[in-house]
């Protein structure tokens, strides 16, 4: 994330950062790109209600957010758990939640919209697909595989030659 973007998250919300000698001291605490910088920050307003929480790093990992804390608080717990499970339907490069879906290529598994999952990636190349949980044909231009049907949001597709 941008130093603008993470020094607002870590300014105003200061107390969720302070150092908590049982958890690692990580350099860059906010890992990942600007598009969920507005995500991060109404979980941190929400988690900043709670004294006890303290949060050492947020990154992307297969294309989720991830949140490293203490793990201590309940509440918490589910709430960070259900802005984890958001971030699969938002862009991690402009924030757009309209057309984002897991993509990937290798191992390389990111939460995008279609331009930035075209950006990413690179390749070129036209694919077919159809999702065995609702019968939507598609095409994808690109060298990567979504890893989502764009209509139903299932992970049951198959490429068609």
């Amino acid at each position: 994330m941008n130093n603008d973007l993470q020094d607002k998250i870590l300014n105003d919300f200061s107390e969720l950062f302070k150092n908590n000698s049982s958890m690692m001291n990580y350099p860059n605490k906010l890992d990942c790109q600007d598009g969920w910088f507005q995500l991060i920050y109404d979980l941190c307003k929400k988690l900043s209600e709670y004294k006890d929480v303290r949060i050492s790093q947020f990154n992307e990992k297969f294309g989720k957010l991830r949140v490293f804390w203490n793990r201590n608080n309940k509440v918490a717990e589910d709430l960070i758990r259900e802005y984890e499970l958001k971030s699969e339907k938002i862009c991690e490069f402009c924030g757009d939640t309209e057309n984002s879906n897991l993509y990937k290529r290798g191992w390389w598994i990111k939460t995008l919209c279609e331009q930035h999952a075209r950006e990413f990636y690179k390749g070129r190349y036209n694919y077919k697909y159809l999702c065995k949980n609702c019968e939507f044909n598609f095409d994808y231009e690109g060298e990567l595989e979504p890893f989502q049907c764009p209509k139903c949001r299932c992970e049951i597709i198959s490429k068609i030659i």
